[in-house]
């Protein structure tokens, strides 16, 4: 028997939105100059759902490049945000019938990400979703970003939630090793190759269906 649900704490990348795909796609423009490739297959195994600076430092190391992590990851973020700028992420499909169907239980909803602040908001303000949320943690907030919990404890807390009352939504080994650390229950979302099992969701209906049958 699992602990009653108290609240919904989201992750970001890969979750609320489909930014994986834009991510892959800004790392391998700043990797052209350096003539290397970066394939999906090494981007979906080793960086999804690790940090920006982690990334970085992995894709110098891989390619042996002439170049310092700072400065190749100054190069990924300035390209992000010119593109966040004309447009945001992608938002997952049924995401927002499931984020409606929640607050309309009354469980307040956070968001708990290892990305930054300006990508989250590009997110939540030009797709309409940042009244959902009661509060956003993003890696500025915390001392150490995930796989290390404080994201996840930071947004129970200033939800004034224990954290083994809350639910993580999460898409990443990285993301779940988090949320786990934290003393909550994650459940994983995963919008492309992925199973469905007890705690495994390929779409947002299915989860929402889960949550109905959880809060009965």
């Amino acid at each position: 028997m699992h602990t009653p649900i108290h609240a919904v704490i989201f992750d970001h990348d890969g979750t609320l939105v489909d930014s994986e795909p834009v991510h892959l796609s800004c790392w391998r423009e700043v990797l052209k100059p350096h003539r290397a490739t970066l394939s999906q297959e090494d981007y979906q195994r080793n960086l999804t759902g690790m940090p920006s600076s982690y990334s970085a430092a992995w894709l110098v190391d891989k390619f042996n490049l002439d170049t310092a992590p700072d400065a190749l990851l100054s190069e990924k973020q300035k390209l992000l945000r010119e593109l966040l700028t004309n447009e945001p992420f992608p938002l997952m499909p049924e995401v927002e019938p499931l984020l409606k169907y929640l607050r309309g239980l009354g469980l307040p909803l956070a968001v708990a990400t290892g990305a930054s602040r300006d990508e989250v908001a590009s997110s939540l303000d030009k797709h309409g979703l940042k009244n959902y949320f009661a509060t956003v943690i993003s890696k500025e907030d915390v001392a150490n970003n995930k796989p290390a919990p404080d994201v996840y404890q930071l947004a129970a807390q200033k939800l004034g939630i224990a954290t083994d009352r809350c639910v993580a939504v999460e898409d990443s080994d990285n993301g779940e090793q988090a949320a786990r650390a934290a003393g909550m229950r994650c459940l994983r979302y995963q919008h492309r190759g992925a199973s469905a099992s007890d705690d495994r969701f390929t779409c947002y209906t299915s989860l929402q269906q889960w949550f109905a049958a959880q809060l009965r």
